[in-house]
């Protein structure tokens, strides 16, 4: 829930206007639901837009929830689905997630599924492996495929900032991608696993950007903490490129 005005949110972007997006890259900007209508009349076609969450029905008596059919309306591209936030503090579960993946495809949003979270402390590698495969499998459980429509984030719950900042190796990172991959072959096809873009969302920053984006297999990344700030998001473009 940051920047927490619409003030604030319309200057850090104009800053990021300012920044070059490296070429065959896309920004897409993630508000929270409030400042979406008033960043999007703001700056329009200069940023993809995308949702911080959805709900599974399009309409309905839902109190306080968001209809992704209506932020597909305002010009929302994307929506992340299962970030680990919600996970832990809202109680969301993969099969909660794999109803908004149906509900945001129905409308022809792109879903960004983060697996991961859940886990909040590091445990051994066969175990992590077999958690985002859990995860992927629920949450894509009779999910029709569309690579252009699903972008997939391994985001390690105990690597963020939130929840404890964790270094992780890009070894470990190339690991993690290399079995959403499999994993994608094995639901989908063997035709399925290189189109699909897979992001890696644990504490991005300046600093270690350019060796995350170095990893086999990965296509970008899901930043936090370090994108409310200019000169440290500046550094992940660079990296970027």
């Amino acid at each position: 829930m940051n920047p927490r005005h619409l003030s604030e949110a319309v200057a850090l972007l104009k800053d990021y206007s300012k920044l070059q997006i490296p070429d065959k890259r896309a920004l897409i900007v993630c508000p929270q639901m409030a400042l979406l209508p008033g960043v999007i009349d703001k700056f329009g076609s200069k940023f993809f837009w995308g949702a911080q969450n959805c709900f599974w029905e399009l309409t309905g008596p839902y109190t306080g929830e968001s209809s992704s059919a209506t932020l597909k309306g305002l010009g929302v591209s994307h929506v992340l689905l299962g970030h680990s936030e919600r996970r832990k503090y809202l109680g969301e579960t993969d099969g909660m997630v794999r109803r908004k993946l149906i509900g945001a495809l129905r409308v022809g949003l792109t879903g960004v599924v983060c697996l991961g979270g859940g886990l909040f402390k590091r445990t051994g590698e066969p175990a992590i492996k077999n958690w985002i495969k859990k995860q992927f499998l629920l949450a894509t459980n009779g999910i029709r495929f569309d690579a252009k429509k699903i972008v997939l984030v391994y985001e390690p719950a105990w690597a963020i900032s939130t929840f404890g900042a964790v270094p992780v190796s890009r070894r470990h990172i190339e690991s993690m991608v290399g079995v959403l991959r499999k994993s994608l072959a094995k639901r989908f096809g063997a035709r399925a696993s290189g189109p699909v873009k897979v992001l890696y969302g644990g504490n991005v920053n300046g600093s270690n950007a350019a060796e995350i984006f170095s990893s086999r297999g990965l296509n970008g990344a899901l930043v936090g903490a370090a994108s409310l700030n200019k000169k440290e998001f500046s550094k992940i473009l660079r990296a970027a490129n």
